[in-house]
């Protein structure tokens, strides 16, 4: 991963964890922090973002795709 992108991408979770900090069922914040750190290698971490939005929001198509893709790599 680009250097830049590897910073950005972790200033990003730092951004969401400290959303969740705020509002621990902000199912958008989870879908974010589950991508970042898919992007960032950290599938099993990435996974339980993931089953998080899905106890918030079951139907949420976005963390089932991520949850997928998480899962096969």
């Amino acid at each position: 991963m680009h250097f830049l992108l590897l910073v950005v991408t972790r200033k990003r979770l730092q951004q969401y964890d400290k959303a969740l900090d705020i509002n621990p069922d902000d199912y958008k914040a989870w879908v974010n922090k589950g991508n970042s750190l898919s992007a960032l290698g950290r599938y099993e971490e990435a996974l339980a973002a993931c089953d998080k939005v899905l106890e918030i929001k079951p139907e949420d198509y976005k963390a089932w795709a991520n949850k997928g893709i998480a899962g096969l790599i």
